[in-house]
């Protein structure tokens, strides 16, 4: 592996992130996200509002943590005087403990503590010249790949980015070596987190396991908001039962002393409560024209389609361990049918998309 310096001066470093990185001025962030996008939480890349950089740690929208900023071409970090490129930690959004800040031309002019976002001391004269920010380009069996980050020695040394044919990687490098925990994101598809020890690289998540996470808790609420439904339906379809034996008694002249809700009407009638399996034969719900029996049973037959959409949500969650087309043929079979026979019945019944899955992997 050959590495050459490929520019001395890290003037235009900042402007040519943001075209590598967003090519589509729409875009601002590329990174790992909470809350289907909404908020930055992890590693990523932030074009700020001054076409600066950002590049390292989030946690709920604000720098935190280890974290690399560049300057736009002509300015400066604030509140860093010369300072071009800060590396180091940042607790919520400023810049807090140790850091180095580094000139346009690239040379280290303070490493040491930051407090209120800004150099606990004032900035050397004296750079070091061992240490210093670069772009280099290796190459490694013919291929080329360009490194923008710190340098020491002519070798990657400290946070940087690697760049290779649309592929990024953001890592920390010690004597050339990649270690730890870091990103690679391809704008195209999309961001993989990885850890690396001794050259061994040890994926941690990606951003196609977080949508499928992420797919599954907007179904589990989605059940869990029918079943409150269900269960308010239940209620509210005993409360009418109730309602409407009161009502008849009354018409009827019947005099019997009548008894609240879980218990009956001692009038020689037996009256469906909501938490009551008994039923007045031949009376009807006031407003849905269903007894209570077939509201039962329909709900029944509800939580037992939900349970098989669950399977099929799985199956697909699982595609390549658990995914089986004939079980997911009978599956939807039944559904169908459970569906159906209410419908014919006059209730309504939720269809799941998942009835009419293909079977291919979503």
């Amino acid at each position: 592996m050959i590495f050459i310096i490929l520019v001395s001066s890290t003037n235009m470093a900042a402007q040519d992130l943001v075209e590598l990185f967003f090519p589509n001025k729409s875009t601002s962030y590329m990174g790992v996200t909470l809350d289907n996008g909404k908020t930055r939480n992890g590693l990523g890349v932030l074009r700020l509002k001054n076409n600066g950089v950002y590049v390292g740690y989030f946690s709920h929208n604000k720098f935190n943590g280890k974290g690399m900023q560049i300057a736009p071409k002509n300015k400066y970090i604030e509140n860093c005087g010369e300072g071009f490129i800060y590396v180091g930690r940042w607790l919520n959004g400023e810049k807090y403990g140790n850091g180095r800040l580094y000139n346009k031309s690239g040379q280290l002019i303070y490493d040491g503590r930051f407090e209120s976002d800004k150099p606990c001391k004032l900035l050397s004269s004296n750079p070091d010249t061992l240490r210093n920010f670069s772009f280099l380009e290796f190459k490694n069996d013919g291929e080329s790949e360009i490194y923008v980050g710190e340098v020491e020695s002519n070798l990657p040394n400290g946070f940087g980015i690697y760049y290779d044919d649309e592929c990024f990687t953001i890592v920390e490098s010690k004597e050339g070596n990649q270690y730890g925990l870091g990103l690679m994101l391809i704008p195209s598809v999309g961001w993989s987190t990885f850890k690396v020890e001794d050259g061994l690289y040890t994926v941690l998540d990606n951003s196609a396991n977080l949508s499928n996470r992420q797919a599954r808790r907007k179904e589990e609420r989605r059940r869990a908001r029918q079943d409150l439904l269900n269960a308010f339906a239940d209620f509210a379809n005993g409360m009418a039962q109730v309602a409407s034996n009161v009502q008849q008694i009354q018409n009827n002249g019947n005099g019997g002393e009548i008894s609240t809700i879980g218990s009956g009407i001692n009038s020689g009638n037996t009256v469906s409560t909501w938490n009551s399996s008994k039923t007045t034969t031949g009376s009807s719900e006031k407003d849905t024209g269903h007894n209570a029996s077939e509201v039962q049973s329909k709900n029944r037959d509800s939580n037992t389609y939900s349970s098989y959409e669950s399977q099929l949500i799985k199956m697909n969650t699982y595609w390549e361990s658990q995914y089986n087309d004939s079980q997911r043929r009978s599956i939807q079979q039944s559904m169908k049918k459970i569906r159906t026979k209410w419908e014919s019945r006059g209730f309504q019944m939720f269809h799941s998309q998942w009835e009419d899955w293909d079977g291919k992997k979503r």
